[in-house]
């Protein structure tokens, strides 16, 4: 049997919240010579990486065309959450109340009085954690 051991970062990294933003969102921006608003949001936030305590990663497109900038919030063991029409401009710390909102509530599902304004307005989709149980059960109240 082969076991897999990792160092305390590694650990740390991989339970590490994961916010996936689309790269070709606002594409059209792109066409024109500059980076598109995903790509901004993007190096926005992976400048700020370790501070934000999140694993920031490029998806190359979330298929959601009409509702950009989007993004998902994905927490091992919790609810997942695509959040279309995020202002690429938006302040980093909205992000990490969002983020926190999830890693705080059990399920991963915050109460809506915990979620920041884009949180709220710009859910496109919850979807159940990958452990979650044969009848439904993902163990939250």
């Amino acid at each position: 049997m082969i076991e897999a051991t990792f160092t305390e970062a590694e650990t740390s990294a991989q339970n590490r919240p994961v916010l996936a933003v689309c790269a070709a969102c606002s594409a059209q921006t792109a066409l024109a010579g500059r980076d598109s608003a995903g790509k901004r949001l993007i190096d926005r936030l992976r400048e700020q990486t370790d501070a934000l305590g999140i694993s920031v990663r490029a998806v190359p497109c979330f298929a959601v065309c009409d509702r950009p900038v989007t993004l998902a919030f994905m927490t091992a063991g919790k609810w997942s959450y695509v959040i279309g029409d995020v202002d690429p401009e938006i302040e980093l710390s909205e992000i990490v109340a969002a983020v926190d909102a999830i890693a705080a509530a059990p399920s991963g599902v915050p109460a809506l009085s915990q979620r920041p304004d884009f949180f709220r307005k710009g859910v496109i989709a919850r979807l159940p954690p990958v452990a979650m149980t044969a009848d439904g059960n993902d163990g939250s109240d």
